[in-house]
């Protein structure tokens, strides 16, 4: 059986028999003025298991999560919207992803580098919480 849970605000063109990746025309899916007001942590999820990791691996909190998305959404530049999963058997979001600097210290070379973040995130059904799908550098 073929689980078609829907967890995102966005909720046209989910074809959950298909197979790897569904791209989503017409992008971004969430304007600026919506996700804006939902950056705070306790408004925001890391949806998935990777995204839990990578926060770990990141030495990360849902402050950081959203002082990324701010910044995304400011500075960024958006790449695609697609339909994700939570886990194989699991419920489905429509996510936009972008792509962000950010200026990291690196502690062990006590100097500032930029570092590229690769972010997706949806809006929740409800609209009153961001699931965040992937919050890592770029290429990690």
């Amino acid at each position: 059986m073929v689980s078609c849970i829907i967890l995102s605000r966005y909720q046209q063109g989910l074809d959950p028999t298909a197979q790897g990746r569904q791209k989503i025309a017409g992008g971004p899916l969430y304007p600026v003025g919506d996700v804006m007001p939902l950056l705070k942590p306790e408004r925001i999820r890391a949806w998935t298991k990777g995204c839990v990791q990578d926060l770990q691996k990141w030495s990360m909190d849902l402050e950081d999560v959203a002082a990324l998305l701010k910044l995304a959404l400011l500075e960024g530049r958006y790449l695609a919207s697609e339909w994700c999963r939570q886990q194989p058997n699991g419920a489905w979001a429509a996510c936009d992803a972008y792509l962000v600097v950010e200026r990291r210290m690196n502690d062990a070379l006590g100097d500032y580098f930029n570092t590229e973040f690769y972010l997706k995130f949806a809006i929740g059904k409800t609209g009153q919480l961001i699931l965040v799908v992937s919050s890592h550098p770029s290429g990690s």
